[in-house]
């Protein structure tokens, strides 16, 4: 594991590679929103066992540091359009003739359309990856959301002048220009695709597999309805939609975060099967 600085003009993304000799697989893993990097070292460090060169990252400018310069505020849409692109250029350059492969949580799966080299990854994985829009819940979750993209987000970010872990139900506090660029998506009838110009344009052209896979306990932040908007808004031809229940893999619960957790290492294979599949197959 060595930690390392990927760099393009001005922008600079903090990065981890597990590097794994005499290897044709690299995975590059995106976190969820206010998600550090090193949420997902288990999983990687799973990956890294089963011979695939590994990298995570933490999103530019996601977490409250202060005020920003107005030249260095950062957008919610350039995680798509700037990160993930920078991560998977680096990817094609250091590890030259190798598969790509994407593994994206939450939030990553609206963005990563944006990326200009998406076209590079062999196959995608999408866990809990969901449209925002409020308009995809149901009952009491829908109050809820509704809730906190009209009221909690806008009250707390102007009193405050960024949005506390507390506000949204993580650990960190968000960028006052990401949490107001991410709660048009929620408050938008089509979420990032209502926003976004180029968005549908993006997400229609996505030509590679890609898998999803969604918990029937994640009724707050990823809901069944919600993570089947994004399925059918990628163009891709050959895609997949999983929904799994706890109980079928004798859990109590999962939710939107747990699958990354070592209690839910066993289901791990279900992506790098996945992986393989496209690899034997293409």
């Amino acid at each position: 594991m060595k930690k390392l600085q990927i760099k393009r003009k001005e922008r600079v993304i903090d990065a981890t590679v597990w590097r794994c000799q005499n290897s044709n697989r690299v995975l590059i893993i995106a976190p969820a929103m206010g998600v550090r990097s090193s949420f997902y070292s288990p999983i990687a460090e799973y990956f890294h066992k089963l011979s695939y060169s590994v990298l995570t990252f933490d999103y530019y400018g996601m977490l409250y540091v202060g005020k920003q310069k107005k030249s260095k505020i950062p957008k919610l849409t350039d995680w798509g359009y700037k990160d993930i692109d920078m991560l998977i250029d680096y990817a094609a350059k250091n590890f030259p003739k190798q598969n790509l492969f994407f593994l994206g949580h939450s939030i990553a799966g609206q963005v990563f359309p944006l990326a200009r080299g998406s076209h590079k990854i062999k196959a995608a994985f999408l866990v809990a990856s969901q449209n925002a829009s409020v308009a995809f819940w149901n009952g009491k979750s829908k109050m809820k959301v509704g809730f906190f993209w009209h009221i909690v987000l806008p009250l707390t970010v102007y009193v405050q002048g960024h949005l506390p872990g507390w506000a949204y139900g993580g650990k960190h506090p968000l960028q006052k220009s990401i949490a107001k660029e991410w709660s048009k998506w929620g408050k938008n009838r089509f979420g990032l695709l209502g926003v976004e110009n180029e968005a549908r344009k993006k997400y229609k052209n996505l030509n590679l597999p890609v898998k999803f896979l969604s918990f029937s306990d994640d009724q707050l932040i990823a809901p069944r309805k919600a993570v089947v908007e994004l399925f059918r808004s990628y163009g891709s031809p050959y895609k997949y939609h999983e929904h799994l229940s706890p109980e079928q893999v004798g859990l109590k619960s999962i939710g939107h975060f747990k699958f990354f957790t070592n209690e839910c290492a066993f289901l791990w294979g279900k992506v790098d099967r996945w992986f393989t599949l496209i690899m034997n197959f293409k």
